[in-house]
């Protein structure tokens, strides 16, 4: 994975460079009202994450309100899958 200016721009073969390559945004929060993403088990342990107040413990998976532990994954693309117009011709 190539990354360019400072995180602004990714970019992997096999990708387009059209995809967002974004943080895995699971909801909010009810009881805070902060955004919540899927932690990033490869990177950090989300136990020790857990234990510390950082992430919590959800159904069986863990979330962090925190970017910086968030996982992040290719989630879609900027081009459109349908384009067109609408023409009327009134007589």
């Amino acid at each position: 994975m190539k990354v360019t200016k400072a995180a602004l721009s990714v970019s992997e073969e096999g990708h387009s460079i059209y995809e967002f390559y974004l943080y895995q945004y699971a909801g909010v929060d009810q009881l805070t009202g902060y955004a919540m993403y899927e932690v990033d088990a490869e990177a950090y342990d989300p136990e020790a994450l857990a234990a510390s107040g950082a992430a919590e413990l959800i159904n069986g998976q863990y979330y962090t309100p925190i970017t910086t532990y968030a996982r992040k994954d290719w989630s879609g693309t900027a081009l459109p899958t349908v384009y067109g117009g609408i023409t009327t011709n009134l007589t």
